[in-house]
């Protein structure tokens, strides 16, 4: 018997918010790769998008409404964050910051962290992460490790040793059915980044009461 939409888990995705083109519209829209939200349905679980939306000086109460109704967060992929949160100077390959974005994502990641929930960084999403916590970033990879296997070019990503790296199929985990479920084991995926974490951080969090 399916399960009730009471107890099926619930997985926030934070999105993008970029200029797009679609039919007769051009404007600015949340977007997100299906991919996401078809990994997460795959497990069983309803997708939830979390878009940056929020202005700031209702931020943290936002975030904080907005993980209540979750059973996970995931940080997705997206541009760099701001070098400014880290107190760095942007590198000269170092993208356009999203403000918005960054705040919104920051905020989440805190909220989530006050009740224990299971979170997620992909990508972008590990930068929120490190940098909520107080840590610093690597900002050009290629320049810390001698090579450019990480460096998206619009190909696929390389090892050093010049092999291309391909994705591996999921693991078969049983479906979350219920809030009690567990999630399928996650999987090694390529990745074309150039950022990466350097300094852990060390901020604590409160937990809820």
């Amino acid at each position: 018997m399916p399960p009730s939409l009471a107890s099926m888990v619930r997985v926030g995705l934070t999105s993008y918010r970029e200029p797009a083109e679609w039919g007769v519209w051009s404007e600015p829209a949340d977007l997100l790769p299906a991919s996401y939200a078809d990994a997460v349905a795959a497990a069983g679980a309803v997708p939830l998008l979390l878009p940056p939306s929020v202005g700031p000086a209702d931020l943290e109460a936002a975030a904080e409404a907005a993980v209540d109704g979750l059973d996970g967060l995931v940080l997705s992929g997206g541009p760099d964050v701001d070098p400014a949160r880290y107190a760095a100077v942007p590198d000269p390959h170092t993208g356009a910051p999203r403000e918005q974005r960054d705040a919104w994502e920051i905020a989440l990641t805190m909220a989530a962290r006050h009740r224990d929930l299971p979170l997620l960084g992909v990508c972008r999403g590990m930068q929120v992460l490190a940098v909520a916590l107080g840590g610093t970033l690597h900002q050009h990879l290629p320049d810390t490790v001698g090579s450019e296997a990480h460096s998206p070019t619009g190909r696929r990503p390389r090892s050093p040793s010049g092999e291309f790296l391909a994705g591996q199929p999921a693991g078969s985990g049983a479906r979350p059915a219920d809030r009690g479920g567990q999630l399928p084991p996650s999987s090694p995926r390529p990745a074309a980044g150039r950022f990466a974490g350097d300094r852990l951080g060390t901020r604590r969090h409160r937990r809820s009461p």
